[in-house]
């Protein structure tokens, strides 16, 4: 996966996360799933505009580290690792009823990230061998 297109694809879907995050939020106040005291509503989309900033930017990370000599690629590497266990945790974490859509859309930055991590993985090992 060419560098550009990783970070686009992440950036989109980190867009999409929190979009969906905020609809479902709101549509599950609006019906009334949260007590109408809840002044807590915001913490949640916060918290996942945070981790998935967060993401995109260890994805970029480990875009951007990909080209360089074994040092780099390990940083790549661990970058993109790093990213793919705090996604999977997310989509494990929200995948309770009424909001399994942003479980699905952190689904997606799992296999994004789980991408992400290969590359540099099979580089590190190509390089590996050749020394």
């Amino acid at each position: 996966m060419k560098a550009l297109t990783q970070i686009g694809l992440t950036a989109l879907v980190d867009l999409t996360v929190n979009i969906a995050s905020w609809s479902v939020l709101d549509r599950n106040f609006q019906t009334g799933l949260y007590s109408p005291d809840a002044d807590s509503l915001s913490i949640p989309f916060f918290e996942n505009a945070v981790i998935s900033i967060l993401i995109v930017v260890l994805l970029f990370g480990c875009a951007m580290c990909q080209r360089g000599g074994i040092f780099s690629t390990s940083f790549s590497l661990l970058f993109g690792t790093v990213a793919t266990l705090l996604s999977a945790y997310w989509t494990i974490n929200w995948f309770v009823p009424n909001h399994y859509s942003i479980a699905a859309l952190f689904g997606c930055l799992f296999l994004i990230s789980a991408a992400s991590v290969w590359f540099p993985l099979r580089r590190l090992i190509m390089k590996m061998q050749s020394i």
